[in-house]
């Protein structure tokens, strides 16, 4: 089937059934970037490595060398807008998927990878208001959008656990946009499920037992060679979990971050910080989470402190080549990692990437030096990629 066809075929059922008499009355639009990478890595990661590298977890000392492919990056997402409804509001709605679900099992799992569902929700947009209400799973609004060039690290961005943090979860969120001179001014807020994760189902509830959603709340100014936003979070967890008597104990996730990125004769610079505690549902503390002995303890769950931040700089040499420096780290608190009974300590990222970009065709050649330290050790692990990606974004 041709995407011509599938969308007459998406835009027939759904004048079906609301009544509609005109295929005008609603848009499908299908978009995307498709294509893949070979790399080489010398150092052991907590993913797979390849598009997915972020934290080091060893580093071998001999025959330590790999060559590797990737498409899991690949993203596919659809959406279809309209007809309008109450009066001139605009309904939508959206899905998308990458493939970073996971090998399948049995021999060649790691070519015939499993879809992963990223983003998927209804949005309602006024225009007479310029409100917007989405329901569903969408990103986080911490994560700010404010995230760094690269080809073969989209999904999986080189800031994250290197000075970004943010992921996604379900909610309702509310957006307002206010112009503001030559610029515009969006306010954002939401409620979400309140997560948390661990070795155990019960543990993966503790987030929902709280009885609490997250909250949320972003500021992003936009200009057309400037933008800029500041957002903050705060979610509960109840450690002792649903259904267990006496009183429980709370641990509370709290974050405020901020970025900007300018854009000016050619070059760019952009960046982002933060600093909360308890960050692993925003994708912090360095993928650690606490065990069930360090939150049901004598000594109660521990709050873990953590600072972190990145920024890159760029510049086009030609229209179609430009140049790109990133370095970023995340840094946990080493004694309160050490009362949770948590290990890793810090990370830190740096890479140099040289960019072909011609409409909707990328191609990258990207090197990163990953360096994670371990509390008791005296060096940090150290990997270091380079890799070549080729992707056709529409």
């Amino acid at each position: 089937m041709t995407v011509s066809s599938l969308r007459s075929a998406v835009i027939a059922t759904l004048l079906a059934v609301t009544g509609s008499a005109s295929a005008q009355d609603a848009k499908f639009e299908f978009h995307g970037f498709v294509g893949g990478s070979v790399y080489t890595e010398d150092g052991a990661f907590n993913t797979n490595g390849g598009s997915a590298a972020w934290v080091v977890t060893g580093e071998p000392t001999t025959d330590a060398g790999v060559f590797g492919g990737d498409v899991r990056q690949t993203r596919l997402n659809f959406s279809l807008t309209g007809p309008q409804i109450f009066e001139g509001a605009t309904p939508r709605g959206f899905a998308e998927i990458d493939f970073f679900g996971g090998n399948s099992p049995g021999g060649f799992g790691d070519i015939s990878i499993y879809p992963r569902l990223r983003v998927a929700y209804a949005e309602l947009k006024l225009a007479k208001t310029n409100t917007m209400v989405r329901a569903g799973q969408d990103h986080d609004l911490v994560l700010g959008i404010v995230l760094p060039q690269t080809v073969g690290h989209v999904a999986f961005p080189l800031s994250y656990q290197a000075g970004t943090i943010g992921w996604r979860r379900p909610g309702l969120a509310v957006y307002q946009t206010v112009p503001v001179a030559n610029m515009k001014l969006e306010l954002a807020a939401s409620i979400g499920r309140s997560g948390w994760s661990g070795a155990t189902a019960a543990e993966e509830r503790l987030g929902v037992a709280s009885g609490l959603p997250s909250f949320q709340g972003r500021a992003k100014l936009q200009g057309k060679t400037f933008e800029a936003f500041v957002a903050g979070h705060f979610s509960r967890i109840d450690v002792s979990g649903q259904g267990v008597g006496g009183s429980s104990t709370e641990l509370d996730t709290t974050a405020v971050t901020a970025g900007a990125k300018v854009t000016y004769m050619g070059a760019t610079l952009a960046g982002a910080g933060y600093f909360g505690k308890n960050l692993g549902p925003l994708a912090g503390n360095l993928l650690q989470w606490q065990p069930t002995a360090a939150l049901t303890g004598p000594n109660g769950p521990v709050d873990i402190n953590e600072v972190g931040g990145w920024a890159q700089a760029g510049y086009n040499i030609t229209p179609q080549i430009s140049a790109w420096l990133l370095a970023g780290f995340a840094n946990p608190d080493d004694q309160d990692l050490a009362d949770a009974t948590l290990t890793r300590g810090r990370n830190v990222t740096t890479s140099g990437m040289l960019r072909y970009q011609a409409k909707g065709y990328s191609a990258g050649l990207e090197y990163t030096m990953f360096r994670t330290s371990y509390l008791g050790a005296a060096d940090p692990l150290k990997a270091n990629q380079l890799m070549l990606s080729g992707m056709y974004f529409f």
